[in-house]
């Protein structure tokens, strides 16, 4: 039994030797494409991870400069006594400086996408009101008006009659890869935000010249 088992293997290694031999089966028993064809088949998979990930972690990036961005806005109002919209003085900090200066930290992104608001809120009987409020690339808030609903000032920080200092910086990140995005994010862009929240150092309030 075990000799025509033997036999019957040896014939057929004989019969695939042969058809090896011609055109037809030299293709059919050749092995050297299927590196190839695995590449293929898994490089769209790459190619996705690959551009996601890249635009995930660049988008992380940009959140990080947004948070940024409004910290030292807040940061160097509340450094000052005053500020006015026009040239600085000894006792007023210039606006447009100051914008200037927290656009800078978002390089190397376009700080033209950013929509940034900064403006000195009052606390007073329990509710909140704006006092002023400038902005670039935005819509600043109206004085007398309660903050909009975007932002959320905690109670429990601030007494009454307080002032407290809000920045707010809005960027929306379009991704060049928009149809791949589109799945990862639910659409072609995705809006980061951040607000901070900050109190007067160098006085309890901080008026504005101009605005």
């Amino acid at each position: 039994m075990t000799q025509v088992v033997r036999r019957i293997v040896s014939c057929l290694q004989s019969m695939r030797r042969r058809l090896c031999v011609d055109g037809i089966g030299r293709f059919s028993c050749s092995q050297t494409g299927i590196a190839a064809v695995e590449f293929a088949l898994i490089l769209p998979f790459m190619l996705v991870l690959f551009i996601g990930g890249s635009e995930v972690g660049q988008s992380i990036a940009i959140n990080r400069k947004v948070a940024q961005v409004s910290y030292s806005l807040g940061d160097l109002i509340s450094q000052s006594k005053g500020v006015t919209t026009g040239t600085a003085t000894a006792t007023l900090a210039s606006l447009p400086d100051i914008f200037t200066a927290a656009s800078a930290v978002m390089l190397p992104y376009n700080a033209a996408g950013a929509q940034i608001i900064v403006g000195v809120v009052s606390y007073t009987g329990g509710q909140f009101k704006v006092v002023w409020s400038q902005a670039q690339n935005a819509t600043a808030w109206t004085p007398g008006s309660t903050p909009p609903a975007t932002v959320t000032i905690p109670t429990t920080l601030f007494s009454n009659g307080q002032q407290v200092i809000v920045a707010q910086v809005v960027y929306t990140y379009s991704s060049p890869f928009t149809a791949i995005m589109a799945n990862i994010w639910g659409s072609s862009s995705i809006t980061l935000s951040n607000v901070v929240y900050l109190r007067p150092r160098q006085s309890t309030t901080i008026a504005c010249t101009g605005c």
